[in-house]
């Protein structure tokens, strides 16, 4: 492969993607997370709770249920957004992957016109070696 000056600048964007692909695997796990822990309030609120003995244990449970749906106001709140936050990585990512693409890109047209380039003189020098050649036999 032949060197360019642009190797460096594609070096420095494909760390920059890695770097927001990173960040973009975090925001994801994060909203996995958030989205179990939804799961796991919504399943809590739905229990059913026994035959209730007395108005103590009545009221004792209608405070727990409150407290339960509270949970899974908050829980809805923090999947949101990590969902959010997930959605910004990803555009970032995006952003970073075409970028570190283009220069890709454009490094990959200079190697090869510094190859064509490299040919062309390999070429001219042969000809003209074949032409004293054959200027001297002759």
């Amino acid at each position: 492969m032949v060197p360019v000056r642009l190797d460096v600048v594609v070096k420095v964007k494909e760390r920059e993607e890695e770097r927001r692909l990173e960040a973009l695997g975090k925001t994801m796990r994060a909203a996995q997370l958030a989205h179990h822990e939804l799961q796991a309030a919504e399943a809590l609120t739905r229990r059913e709770r026994g035959p209730a003995r007395s108005a103590a244990d009545f009221s004792n449970d209608d405070l727990a249920r409150v407290r339960l749906l509270e949970q899974v106001e908050l829980a809805k709140k923090r999947l949101h957004e990590a969902t959010a936050a997930a959605d910004k990585s990803r555009t970032e990512w995006t952003k970073a992957h075409h970028s570190a693409e283009a220069v890709r890109r454009v490094a990959d047209t200079r190697r090869a016109e510094v190859v064509e380039s490299n040919e062309r003189a390999e070429r001219k020098a042969f000809d003209e070696l074949a032409l004293l050649q054959f200027a001297r036999v002759g």
